[in-house]
């Protein structure tokens, strides 16, 4: 069983130089939020292939991921073997993919660290806290080989000499060894202490061996009678892979690094900042492999995975529309008005930013908080103020206000037919409405009814998104129809799509949602939380996310195939992203909490221009 996922990602925002920064992308792999997984390895079909939760996967340089079931296990180690199939080891288990299905191969091993083919045409496995090095056939014989009273074997790579080498440790002492075909151990020792970080060997074009081992600023090179010596590279290596054209690649703390054969390196800035606090992958070790084309893929726990490819276009920039200074800080709403211009609620101010990039500030009502906003006739804005009066204002600066019934809290407004306006009041468990006469009426939910984020609907009415697991479709005429739904109660947001259908987030389960007008619902998983929600200038539907432990805030897309991206925005380290709306100048504007840049903007038609591959899978 296989099931596809478009994967991909591009880098918003990023400071460095565009011939540095360019070949170097993000993405999330789809269910390993939370998960620490990082097996990554290059397959003989071109592909690289990554570890998921219950699956495996394998991603091709165009961003598709293939996810193939395992019968439930996650991989700890991966390796392409010498039949031309995809084996791992899960646990105690070893198995092999081929044609697209999972077959176990071997039960009964013991923490298996590191799986790879052997210059016998088997597979061999380290079982590092038993201290053997296992041999697994393809017919599932096991064959055990004990390394030495105290060794440990973390990483395996096929000797130029026809054995079969490894690096691990001795009482926290870095070492490398050698294992023939007869069983019998030799081991070199390097004089370095362990830290948490395994060391990792592979075999070199020159007919060497290379460990990275924790050393500093170098790698170890190890002839195959053993004499080893430091390489110096200039970064401490934290994770190392050979490519089809005999280059070594190694990741470090600021970058991607390639050693030709020739000894020649070349240095590749990493332009999400790792090193910095503003990335969650600085002090993770990543594990690395070259794809059959040369792409090199980072892989670090939580999900992320970095893929460089040289010649790969420079991602979309983002644009600061509005700084954070004086009474201006990240909008709390942001609405398209219906002349194209674009509202804020910021704080004690609404600030209107018109098609000519003019901006007017009002005050309507000093010392108050305005958190809900939508829009209204001739191009002004409905807002609420204190939760006990609804009122409208006009590009000119006329307020209107309508007293609410005792009692009400609103949480958002969306606009009705004719100059009208729908609310949420979660005080009183109802939907109002405000018409053009003046006349409010509101409708009960229900007395455990907690509704919060509302959406007009083609037909007239709104949706209305309930934190009792719910969601209601209210009709034009106050009836309600009311659909359950799953998942956690954090639902803030809803918007409504041209077929009269809605998309939701979900915060908490971190989904994004669909539900259509016959209460149909579709979920589509994200790696951040989804906060905002919108429908792009592109056709696509949009949404923000929150950082959450292996993600970066950011935004995300759906695209009509339901192919999900999720895209790290790097203007700053701390911010939260938050409202969501297209701008006068047709580009995506969305808002930003605790950063210098209070509203930025993007242009989502430069996604199909820069090639860049789409990112973070998601599946109905």
């Amino acid at each position: 069983m296989w099931t596809r996922w478009l994967a991909a990602a591009l880098l918003l925002g990023a400071l460095a130089s565009p011939a540095a920064a360019a070949p170097l992308d993000r993405f999330y792999l789809p269910s390993v939020a939370n998960q620490d997984l990082s097996a990554v390895a290059a397959g003989g079909d071109g592909r690289v292939w990554v570890a998921l939760r219950g699956a495996i996967g394998a991603v091709d340089r165009d961003g598709m991921v293939t996810t193939y079931a395992t019968g439930g296990l996650t991989p700890d180690a991966i390796a392409a073997g010498p039949d031309g199939a995809v084996w791992f080891a899960a646990g105690g288990t070893v198995a092999r993919v081929a044609g697209g299905v999972t077959a176990i191969v071997a039960r009964g091993l013991v923490d298996a660290e590191s799986i790879t083919a052997g210059p016998d045409g088997a597979m061999w496995v380290a079982e590092t806290s038993a201290g053997d090095i296992a041999r697994v056939t393809a017919d599932g014989e096991v064959q055990r080989f004990r390394l030495g009273s105290g060794v440990s074997a973390w990483s395996l790579t096929a000797g130029p000499d026809r054995n079969l080498w490894f690096a691990g440790a001795l009482d926290a002492q870095g070492l490398v060894g050698r294992l023939t075909p007869s069983g019998q151990v030799t081991t070199f020792r390097f004089p370095l202490l362990l830290s948490a970080r395994a060391p990792i060997i592979v075999a070199g074009p020159d007919g060497n061996l290379w460990v990275a081992s924790g050393l500093p600023n170098a790698l170890l090179r190890v002839t195959p009678a053993g004499v080893i010596s430091t390489v110096d590279v200039g970064s401490p290596p934290r994770a190392l892979a050979l490519a089809p054209d005999g280059a070594l690649w190694f990741s470090t703390f600021d970058g991607i690094v390639r050693r030709a054969p020739d000894g020649t390196l070349r240095r590749f800035e990493d332009a999400f900042g790792v090193s910095s606090n503003c990335d969650d992958f600085a002090f993770a070790q990543p594990a690395l492999a070259v794809a059959g084309d040369g792409t090199v893929w980072a892989s670090y726990p939580q999900g992320a995975l970095d893929r460089f490819a040289v010649g790969a276009a420079a991602p979309a920039p983002v644009r600061p529309v509005l700084s954070a200074r004086g009474p201006l800080r990240a909008p709390d709403a942001m609405v398209r008005a219906t002349d194209g211009s674009a509202w804020m609620a910021m704080r004690s101010a609404l600030v209107r930013v018109a098609a000519s990039g003019r901006r007017t500030v009002f005050h309507p009502w000093r010392g108050r908080h305005f958190a809900s906003l939508t829009t209204a006739a001739h191009g002004g804005v409905w807002f609420s103020t204190a939760n006990t009066k609804l009122s409208s204002l006009s590009p000119t600066g006329r307020v209107r206000s309508y007293r609410l019934p005792r009692g009400a809290k609103i949480n958002e407004l969306a606009p009705g037919t004719r100059g009208s306006v729908w609310y949420v009041d979660y005080g009183l468990h109802s939907i109002g409405h405000l018409d053009v006469a003046g006349k409010i009426r509101e409708y009960r939910l229900g007395r455990h009814a907690q509704p919060f984020g509302i959406a007009p609907r083609s037909a007239g009415g709104v949706w209305v998104t309930d934190a009792n697991r719910a969601i209601e479709r209210v009709g034009p005429g106050g009836d309600i129809t009311r659909f359950p739904r799953t998942g956690t109660s954090d639902v803030p947001a809803i918007v409504t799509a041209p077929d009269d259908s809605a998309w939701f987030t979900d915060f908490g389960a971190r989904r994004v949602g669909h539900i259509t007008p016959a209460g149909a619902i579709q979920r589509f998983p994200t790696h951040g939380h989804p906060t905002a929600i919108a429908l792009g200038p592109d056709g696509a539907v949009w949404f923000t996310t929150t950082a959450g432990p292996g993600a970066q805030g950011g935004l995300g897309r759906i695209d009509a195939a339901g192919h999900v991206r999720e895209l790290p925005v790097h203007l700053t380290c701390t911010a939260s992203y938050l409202g969501l709306i297209t701008g006068p100048d047709g580009n995506l504007w969305f808002a930003q909490d605790g950063s210098p840049v209070a509203v930025a903007e993007l242009d989502p038609r430069r996604l199909a221009e820069t090639g860049a591959i789409p990112t973070a899978a998601g599946d109905a």
